[in-house]
């Protein structure tokens, strides 16, 4: 997502996303790439 998104950032940190990769892009400048791991989500499943 856009660098400049905070409130798209919120909602992914919210629902237990992390902040995986950043990198440059000729569109957006600077693009952030949150994920969730197998394990996270398994986790958010049993609670």
């Amino acid at each position: 997502m856009k660098h400049t998104n905070t409130a798209s950032m919120r909602v992914a940190e919210h629902i237990g996303m992390q902040l995986a990769d950043t990198y440059q892009d000729p569109i957006n400048t600077q693009t952030n790439v949150y994920a969730l791991t197998r394990e996270a989500w398994a986790g958010r499943m049993n609670t």
